[in-house]
């Protein structure tokens, strides 16, 4: 399953299956944000994943405000 999402201050793909989850964000991941990311990897925590992999590779840029997101939505699991 695979859906795509249109994120400020980008956009986040999630995949799913086999127990693991991957959510690749890319382009600026800047202020502001929004809670996408969380509601992103609680969705995959209740369809079961339990490995949820985030994909920074394409994200171009990123400051304090994406470094919390990363703080918060590691602080779910």
């Amino acid at each position: 399953m695979s859906e795509r999402v249109q994120q400020s201050p980008g956009p986040v793909d999630s995949v799913g299956g086999r127990g693991t989850g991957i959510i690749s964000l890319y382009g600026p991941f800047r202020a502001p944000v929004t809670r996408e990311l969380r509601h992103r990897i609680l969705a995959q925590l209740r369809r079961g994943e339990r490995v949820i992999i985030l994909d920074l590779s394409r994200v171009s840029s990123i400051d304090a405000a994406g470094v919390g997101q990363l703080v918060r939505a590691y602080n779910v699991t």
